[in-house]
């Protein structure tokens, strides 16, 4: 899909769609929720504090610095690691580019490198979260198959339900994505991902929204790995989308600087 269905949920903006509930179909849906959002912030920063739950009940803590911008409509964001101390300084850059992919980058201030990371290790775990370099990555909306369902009511919100298949299954983690959108904020308030075994295999859910300059942000969000029973919990803070940063902020090489 367009963009990444992590950054979906995480923030939106509010603006009513331009067709009738009865004739938007399940891309429409998606294409609407997707094109309301910029991978998170649009432009400005903010701090995300990162609770991880492992399996055996152990938390784990962490904290970032987010920093993004869009160039040529295309989003930028830079997240930076500054706790706990052993992971402090550790960066992603994630530039999104035409055509749906991602361009990411790690830097590692222990090798004082930077590294790209592409192929398989997207599927890996994003910095012990159960949140993967891919789950944070854009897809084309070409790509996938929608099927629009019953329209439901979640918690006190009603919402669109539509069931999302990737059309080249093997290229995908996730062999079908099920999203229950709130019509009020456009955001999906629920993601439930499937593996190529039909297991549930995680399950993101919006716990809390909060209003900033005439959208919604998604403050709080929690994803439970379903199969090993660990969760990770993400909570959006001093929000200012009023900051504009240099372009070369958001350069490769300027990771770690």
């Amino acid at each position: 899909m367009k963009r990444t269905l992590l950054s979906l949920a995480l923030v939106g903006l509010l603006v009513a769609p331009a067709l009738a509930d009865s004739s938007l179909s399940g891309e429409d849906i998606v294409r609407k929720a997707s094109d309301q959002n910029q991978v998170g912030l649009s432009a400005g920063e903010a701090m995300m504090v990162m609770k991880i739950q492992t399996p055996g009940g152990e938390i784990l803590k962490r904290k970032l610095r987010i920093r993004a911008a869009s160039k040529d409509g295309l989003a930028q964001l830079r997240m930076t690691f500054v706790e706990p101390q052993d992971q402090r300084g550790i960066e992603v850059l994630m530039l999104e580019q035409k055509g749906g992919q991602n361009l990411q980058y790690l830097y590692l201030p222990s090798f004082k490198k930077v590294r790209r990371i592409s192929g398989s290790a997207k599927n890996g775990r994003f910095e012990g979260s159960d949140f993967t370099y891919a789950d944070m990555e854009s897809r084309d909306i070409s790509e996938g198959t929608y099927k629009r369902l019953e329209d439901e009511t979640y918690g006190k919100q009603a919402v669109y339900r539509v069931d999302v298949s990737p059309k080249k299954k093997a290229d995908e983690k996730y062999s079908l994505v099920q999203m229950w959108v709130s019509k009020k904020a456009w955001l999906p308030l629920k993601v439930v991902f499937f593996d190529h075994q039909k297991r549930k295999a995680k399950q993101l859910k919006v716990k809390r929204l909060k209003k900033v300059n005439g959208r919604y942000v998604v403050t709080r969000a929690v994803m439970k790995n379903l199969i090993k029973g660990s969760e990770t919990e993400l909570s959006i803070t001093d929000i200012n989308d009023s900051i504009a940063f240099p372009p070369h902020i958001f350069l490769s090489g300027n990771l770690g600087k």
